[in-house]
Order: C-alpha cells, then structure tokens, then sequence
C-alpha cells in the first residue's frame, strides 16, 4: 500500500519513502505541488506554531506574519474540524505559487518548509518557483 508522508518528516525520510515507491527526489517534490491545492486541519500543524521547541515555540522556518495568521486561524484548543488552506495565496488554482509560498517561509507542513530549507532540495523549489 501507499501511505502519504507525515507533516512533519524531514527531507531524509520524505527521499526514503518516496524512493521505496520508485521515485526519485524531485518526483516527490513535484508530487508536493499538489499542496498547491486542499486543506489542513489545525491539529497536523499547531506543533509548529505552539509548540515547536522550549526556545522557539514558533518554528523559525516559518514566516513570522503567516505565524501569527495561522495562530488567528488555529486558536489553541480549537475545533478539529477547523480546516486551512495549504497555499494561502492562490488556495482554488493549480499553480506554481505553493513554490513560491516556500520561499517566502509559507510552507504550512514542515514536510513542505523542508523542500526550500533543505540544500538538497531548495535548488528544485527555486527553479519551479519561477517557471
């Protein structure tokens, strides 16, 4: 069976379960362009802008003003049934702007962020963020 990687795995892990199905490392980012599309409920991503280590409770990869809109749209102890955008831009259209929303630290999983925050990986994100 095909299971979908987890929120929070690192590039590492998302090359190795890709791999495992055939797939190379810009496969799996391009499969990741489908975040350009869809929704999160709060609860697979509130780790990163409550929670994320003892010094930074806000994941320093993210972008300090899509923090505090996630926070807006995810309060602690929020409804589960809350859901958010996976591309905060252009939410309703297939495009290139989930590239571009990782550039700008706008990766809603750190399954997304990693792909720009990542050496291996940011030369792939910068080349489809501007094609």
């Amino acid at each position: 069976g095909w299971e979908l990687p987890k929120p929070n795995m690192n590039l590492d892990q998302l090359n190795a379960m890709f791999a495992s199905h055939g797939l190379t490392q810009a496969d799996m980012i391009a499969l990741s362009g489908a975040h350009t599309l869809g929704f999160s409920h709060c609860n697979q991503f509130t780790n990163r802008i409550y929670n994320f280590s003892k010094q930074n409770p806000v994941d320093p990869t993210l972008n300090p003003n899509y923090a505090t809109q996630l926070q807006q749209q995810c309060p602690k102890n929020v409804d589960p049934r809350i859901a958010v955008n996976m591309d905060p831009n252009t939410p309703r259209k297939f495009d290139n702007v989930y590239y571009k929303n990782l550039q700008q630290g706008q990766g809603l999983f750190t399954s997304d962020q990693v792909l720009f925050t990542d050496s291996r990986s940011k030369q792939t994100v910068n080349a489809w963020a501007s094609s």
